[in-house]
């Protein structure tokens, strides 16, 4: 994760955490479930769903503007 400020880290780690301790599910999780609930028919290409929650199509984390 390479450009993100301490702060924004730590974020993502906290929501991380609540979220896993409420609903067993991850941040991750999380994301491509939002992503997918507003696609068409709940689909798409695996691609298209790495770019849009900033992932590479391997399940690797991409740097966001920086």
């Amino acid at each position: 994760m390479a450009g993100l400020h301490p702060v924004q880290l730590r974020l993502a780690y906290e929501m991380n955490r609540q979220l896993l301790a409420d609903s067993g599910m991850s941040l991750p999780d999380y994301d491509v479930l939002t992503a997918l609930s507003v696609a068409d028919g709940g689909r798409m290409q695996i691609t298209v769903l790495a770019a849009q929650i900033g992932w590479s199509a391997a399940g690797y984390p991409t740097t966001r503007g920086g």
